[in-house]
């Protein structure tokens, strides 16, 4: 019986990443360093778990990632979306003042500037209700939040897992008593509220999403990069935001936080964070939901 051939050799793999270590462009060195942590990631899996991960399975998750490379840190200018200027202000469109109860695709206000929220999300067993929501926009535990503006508070941030090792642009934010909320919904001003039918899984290359923006509204388009990675700037700092995905929908300041659907069957995906410009093309990225209730799960 003749053997298939095997889709890469990881020892190839590492030698190409050799490859771009020795390059003389500087810019290439922190997308390396993020390739060979998740390369390593799956390595180790596949070691442990021989026995349902095959090596033929992690050389084609490895593969993936080195396609992904120029989509990666280095030569993309992020922006996160969590700012507006004066004239943005005056564009908005009027949905995104909506107020109670608490819905996904909402305006909310930070002292960052303002967001999006992502969805109220309830826990099974205590029934106590959050805000899934973006970090760099809800910043330290403790930070107020209001909604639609910052003085009608209707929460603060319980947990900010951009602070984390690794770190992932999600935060929860605890919601005061009193404050009348829908679980699992989103509102969009043209046909009012839609319900999430649940979460799912990353999305794979080319599947079609919808952001659902406070000031963008809804904005669709395709996973152009179901693994990628940015260098994030909040704060002062600087992040390597691992495992994100890259999205060919429209976005704009204001819009952090949003939900990203999977548009086949109405399943929450992933939170918006903002848009990064790869050699003069603009595209949107967000966090999967795979990856935030690994890093950030309902406790």
């Amino acid at each position: 019986m003749q053997k298939s051939e095997p889709p890469m050799d990881l020892q190839q793999g590492y030698e190409r990443v050799v490859e771009h270590m020795n390059s003389n462009d500087p810019q290439a060195f922190p997308v390396v360093l993020v390739f060979i942590d998740e390369a390593k990631k799956r390595l180790q899996i596949g070691v442990k778990k021989q026995a349902e991960v095959s090596l033929k399975e992690v050389s084609t998750q490895l593969q993936t990632f080195l396609n992904a490379i120029p989509f990666e840190v280095g030569e993309a200018e992020v922006q996160p979306d969590s700012k507006r200027s004066s004239s943005q202000e005056a564009q908005q469109p009027l949905g995104n003042r909506k107020i109670r109860p608490l819905q996904g695709g909402t305006r909310m206000s930070v002292r960052q500037g303002e967001a999006t929220l992502g969805f109220v999300e309830e826990h099974p067993i205590t029934n106590q209700r959050g805000i899934l929501t973006v970090g760099h926009a809800a910043l330290e535990i403790g930070n107020e939040v209001g909604q639609p503006n910052s003085w009608n508070l209707v929460g603060q941030t319980e947990n900010n897992a951009l602070y984390g090792i690794p770190p992932v642009d999600v935060a929860r934010v605890s919601i005061k008593n009193g404050i009348e909320s829908e679980t699992y919904t989103i509102w969009e001003e043209s046909t009012g509220s839609i319900p999430i039918r649940g979460t799912c899984m990353r999305p794979a290359d080319f599947e079609e999403v919808m952001m659902y923006g406070s000031f963008s509204s809804t904005q669709a388009g395709q996973v152009s990069a179901s693994y990628a990675a940015i260098e994030l700037e909040s704060g002062g700092k600087k992040y390597i935001l691992q495992s994100v995905c890259f999205a060919t929908y429209r976005s704009q300041n204001g819009d952090s936080g949003a939900p990203v659907m999977r548009i086949q069957d109405m399943y929450v995906c992933g939170i918006h964070g903002g848009s990064a410009v790869y050699k003069g093309d603009s595209f949107a990225w967000f966090t999967p939901m795979e990856l935030i209730y690994r890093i950030l799960p309902l406790e």
